[in-house]
């Protein structure tokens, strides 16, 4: 095990800010372990059923400050969309696949398919 797995094993991150946006069955519990003592995490992804939970014992020594985008204020809402008319924010390189409307069954099947070298798929009308 390289320094840097053993460093996460212990739970000592070295990022002050993580955002999670896959939603896979492990992200929750691995961004904690990415984020610095104190660092914020913040949850984006839609989880389901059988996603493995967040270590409380982990969260408390590390002081870490969870938030959840779903359980966001309308007005944080509205911030981020200003963000990204304004050009602060691009969503693009989150982008790995694009497919038409009509191969929906396509696109959803490389959602699930777990390859970690699959991002955010969209689907153009």
């Amino acid at each position: 095990m390289g320094t840097r797995s053993a460093e996460l094993g212990r739970g000592t991150g070295t990022f002050g800010l993580v955002v999670e946006t896959a939603g896979a069955p492990t992200t929750a519990a691995s961004s904690c372990l990415l984020a610095r003592r104190g660092g914020r995490v913040v949850l984006t992804g839609m989880f389901s059923a059988g996603a493995t939970g967040i270590d409380p014992v982990h969260l408390s020594v590390s002081q870490l400050e969870i938030r959840s985008v779903f359980g966001a204020s309308s007005a944080a809402w509205a911030d981020a969309v200003r963000a990204f008319s304004l050009g602060l924010l691009d969503p693009g390189p989150l982008v790995t696949h694009e497919f038409p409307l009509d191969r929906f069954d396509e696109a959803l099947a490389l959602v699930g398919g777990g390859d970690p070298g699959t991002g955010k798929v969209l689907l153009r009308p």
